[in-house]
């Protein structure tokens, strides 16, 4: 029996761009053990909860809290080792951006058919959504969230711009959600509500993943990151780009998300 270490130690988005590469090991040896090792803290243990319930993925580690941990946790197995976030970077600075679903597919040698990154509920995960979507916000008509963070500055709606998007909603009578990972909830809660919207609305950050594996419509908004790299796989994700992402327009932004809405987009 083969087991692979999948050395992860960047954010929540590409480790789920990540799993369909995951799924097509098991495709190419279903005997195959797949683990993601990762360090302590990294994304305040997100991980778990988003592999949970993932048939591609047997099991995530905590090394340690250094690299040197890393090393020596990995040198007493027998394993297949690849570090796809250092790859994929590696790859991306020598040769431009590449989507990083087909990326990490070519970095370890699969070739899976569905490249839609791999995210499961539970039944009773969507129902406590619905509950408490039920108890908090007007449900009669458009809902629609607003991710106020995001992994980096260069990566965020500025505060002034989500304000204007939210009176914007407010003024076409729709229900206007501010989605932050610091309100309390766990990955798999926040995944979960993102169900219950009819659209996001959210920076080119974990959120954005979150909602494509989801299939939930969204509004993405980019800065210098090529859209393709990062949401090829998601086709109910629309694109706003600018070249920094205090240009992003309320005004725009809004419309787009009245295209989602209707089914113009």
């Amino acid at each position: 029996m083969t087991t692979y270490t999948i050395r992860h130690c960047a954010g929540i988005g590409d480790l789920l761009m990540f799993t369909p590469a995951f799924r097509g090991l098991k495709e190419l040896d279903p005997e195959a053990q797949v683990h993601i090792a990762t360090l302590r803290g990294y994304c305040a243990g997100a991980f778990d909860g988003l592999l949970a319930e993932n048939p591609y993925v047997d099991g995530v580690s905590d090394v340690g809290e250094s690299n040197g941990h890393m090393r020596q946790w990995l040198a007493a197995g027998d394993v297949k080792f690849f570090d796809l976030g250092r790859k994929c970077a590696q790859f991306e600075e020598r040769y431009g951006p590449k989507n990083r679903t087909d990326l990490a597919c070519d970095l370890l040698d699969v070739a899976p058919e569905n490249r839609k990154p791999v995210l499961n509920l539970r039944p009773a995960e969507i129902a406590w959504a619905q509950g408490f979507c039920q108890d908090h916000y007007d449900m009669s008509g458009p809902v629609i969230g607003i991710v106020t963070d995001g992994s980096c500055d260069a990566r965020r709606i500025p505060p002034l711009t989500v304000a204007e998007i939210a009176a914007l909603a407010l003024d076409a009578r729709w229900e206007a959600v501010l989605m932050s990972r610091d309100a309390g909830f766990t990955i798999r809660q926040y995944a979960a509500l993102v169900t219950q919207l009819t659209c996001l609305v959210t920076p080119d950050t974990g959120a954005m993943h979150v909602a494509g594996a989801l299939d939930v419509p969204t509004v993405a908004l980019f800065g210098p990151t090529d859209p393709e790299s990062r949401m090829k796989y998601y086709p109910r994700c629309t694109a706003i780009t600018a070249d920094v992402m205090l240009e992003h327009d309320a005004v725009n932004v809004m419309q787009a998300t009245g295209g989602v809405i209707h089914g113009e987009l």
